[in-house]
């Protein structure tokens, strides 16, 4: 048995090079190429011959996070053969929780990018590095890790343009570069942290070149990662022959949850798009911009419900890694169906990390315990100018440091953006919901629509949400407006930014800025009805707002002063000065009540008081000029409280009070 050892510590670089790459047995001897904690790269085609021995059928294997990277040659040749690859990928995942998939390889059938199946799914052997095991099929409800690994079809979905819902059962039905849903295998403990990790063996002939997805206007298409690499989907989205493109949404859920049953579940969606123009393949600086899934109940059809309070994971989402799938949301304009390309020239080598990572809370790639039973043999040859590999060499190697070679080290992003959380509290004073919203800013971005650096809303809040309202020209007639998640702008202090509300159910309702990246300007948001200003940024408590239901337009707008920039510096420290000192406070712990006195009635527009974890205890609005105040605290637990009252004139006064009920 002759085989290829790739393995870092045989060579100085991280890339091994071949013109084409052949490989197949040598008479009754297995050949193979194992490629450990590199990239392989075919600048052509791959023809792959299987192996006769059941250990050491697959031509290549590509291990601790290994990939395989092909060039766009003037004239592709495609990947042929009845060989096949075998790479990783691991689910954190078990039989009630949903991933979406994307297949890096197909079935190795006549030439070319061919169809996937569960069937092509294995099970990777817990001590031979090369063997593993073709996975059982059960209808049944559950999946099993043991003692083979079985998966279960009833879950295998696919969502072509626009749906429906496709079932896939257990046939080659996924084109290559489609995406499908399928769930994990075993059980982890109800309500608990997610335990099951089941790592999954892609076996098939590795898919190449230009790959095309259908996609319509408005509406989402699932696709995946159809490469045994990581791709970059900045120039994915920024290729300009997908231009149809709008946002790519990822699917999250509560994976705590044990149940089958729709009505049991919570998830939904988060939104990336690059928010640059980015094409420099060496800069890995930005990681685009992506808000969390805000999860959701549904009924027993399937039909989303409310929003339950949760939200998904917030993940870089620049570098889908291997086995990634998503959906494709499609541009107001794209006229019937239009298709999008995957290419070769899209592939990065980037191992998961902070920038790149499957959906899970953590990575589990080391496979420290396979490498004992890999023998190097001394005559390993991997000329890239040879085009057959059959048997050992003279250990000769001729690398190349092209722009395929990348680290996968993470980079902190120097784009400018602010995060909104806008907040749905009940009247107890517990979240309801949230949204999470991005205002970013750029010398390339107006304040019309920028296609790449604004989102559509998904508009899934079925009883309250938060928008940034947008309307361009280049929209269709029909649309001549659209809802934002993300919107890109470039910044000018005196903007002023709407954004809009949609409330179902009486709600206090708080904006504010969560995280500010490379932004240092004071953040606020304005009420045009009121005239209040109230900063939301750089760590103060937020808006707050009580909002009966109804739809909120044209009245507030994110803004970067506070209304006083018109009066002097010492006018204003004389107005704070006065005021402060007009307005006093005692808690009155034997009658239970706070005590506010306003002896020159000032127009108080708002109160609210806060525990010490920032939580919203107490609130009221449009006091008017009353020149005293009375809250009751006999609700409150004994402990330290922060009051905030701000008058029309968007002065704040702060106070510390002490609660003790004990009497």
């Amino acid at each position: 048995m002759k085989y290829l050892l790739l393995n870092s510590i045989l060579f100085l670089t991280t890339v091994a090079s071949f013109a084409q790459l052949t490989v197949k047995p040598n008479g009754s001897s297995d050949s193979y190429v194992y490629v450990k904690d590199q990239v392989l790269f075919v600048n052509d085609y791959v023809n792959l011959t299987e192996n006769p021995t059941l250990a050491t059928k697959a031509s290549i294997y590509l291990r601790n996070e290994s990939q395989l990277l092909q060039g766009s040659p003037a004239s592709p040749t495609a990947n042929s053969g009845n060989g096949y690859i075998s790479v990783f990928q691991d689910s954190n995942s078990d039989s009630y929780d949903y991933n979406y998939w994307g297949s890096p390889v197909g079935d190795p059938l006549l030439t070319g990018n061919k169809n996937f199946g569960i069937l092509k799914f294995y099970d990777p052997d817990p001590v031979i590095v090369t063997k593993s095991t073709q996975t059982l099929v059960t209808a049944g409800y559950n999946g099993a890790p043991s003692p083979n690994l079985t998966i279960s079809n009833r879950w295998l979905y696919s969502f072509p343009a626009g749906g429906p819902w496709s079932r896939i059962y257990s046939g080659n039905n996924v084109e290559p570069g489609y995406g499908f849903t399928m769930k994990g295998v075993g059980i982890s403990p109800n309500g608990g942290p997610e335990t099951m990790n089941q790592r999954y063996d892609f076996r098939g002939r590795p898919n190449s070149g230009d790959i095309t997805v259908n996609i319509k206007a408005d509406v989402e298409t699932m696709a995946g990662n159809p490469y045994p690499s990581a791709i970059d989907m900045i120039k994915f989205f920024n290729d300009p022959d997908n231009i149809e493109i709008n946002k790519i949404a990822y699917w999250d859920e509560d994976r705590t949850i044990n149940s089958h049953y729709y009505i049991d579940n919570k998830g939904g969606y988060g939104t990336w798009v690059p928010g640059t123009m980015l094409y420099d393949i060496n800069d890995d600086t930005h990681t685009g911009i992506s808000t969390q899934a805000t999860f959701y109940n549904y009924d027993s059809a399937g039909n989303q419900g409310t929003a339950t309070g949760g939200m998904g994971q917030d993940v870089d989402r620049r570098f889908a890694p291997i086995g990634q799938g998503f959906m494709l949301i499609g541009e107001s304009g794209v006229v019937g169906t239009q298709q999008v390309k995957f290419k070769n020239d899209h592939r990065r080598y980037i191992k998961e990390g902070n920038n790149s990572d499957f959906l899970r809370p953590g990575r589990n790639g080391n496979e420290a315990s396979f490498t004992a039973d890999i023998k190097i043999d001394p005559d390993t040859n991997t000329n890239d100018q040879d085009t057959e590999t059959e048997t050992g060499g003279n250990g000769d190697n001729n690398t190349d440091t092209n722009d395929n070679e990348e680290s996968g080290d993470s980079a902190t992003s120097q784009m400018s953006y602010i995060r909104i959380y806008t907040t749905f509290h009940t009247f107890s004073g517990e979240p309801s919901h949230f949204r999470d919203m991005v205002l970013s800013f750029s010398d390339d971005a107006t304040d019309g629509y920028d296609r790449g650096f604004d989102a559509y809303h998904p508009e899934d809040g079925a009883n309250s949400d938060a928008f940034f309202p947008i309307w361009d020209k280049s929209f269709v007639p029909q649309m001549s407006s659209k809802n934002l998640v993300i919107q890109g702008t470039n910044f000018e202090i005196s903007k002023h930014i709407p954004i809009n509300f949609t409330i179902g159910n009486t709600y206090k309702t708080m904006i504010q800025v969560v995280e500010e990246i490379n932004f240092t300007t004071p953040v606020y948001i304005y009420d045009s009805q009121s005239g209040l200003y109230q900063k939301i940024s750089q760590g103060n408590y937020g808006g707050l707002f009580n909002l009966e239901p109804g739809n909120y337009e044209n009245r507030f707008y994110i803004v970067f002063q506070d209304g006083t920039q018109n009066k002097g510096k010492q006018e204003i420290k004389n107005i704070q000065e006065e005021v402060t000192n007009a307005v006093d406070f005692f808690q009155n712990n034997y009658m239970q009540q706070l005590e506010v006195m306003n002896p020159k009635g000032y127009t108080i527009d708002s109160a609210n008081i806060f525990d010490m974890s920032g939580k919203l205890v107490i609130s009221k609005s449009h006091l008017g000029n009353n020149t005293s105040y009375n809250f009751d605290t006999r609700s409150l637990s004994d402990g330290i409280y922060i009051v905030k009252l701000r008058t029309n004139e968007n002065i704040g006064i702060d106070y510390k009070m002490k609660v003790y009920n004990k009497r």
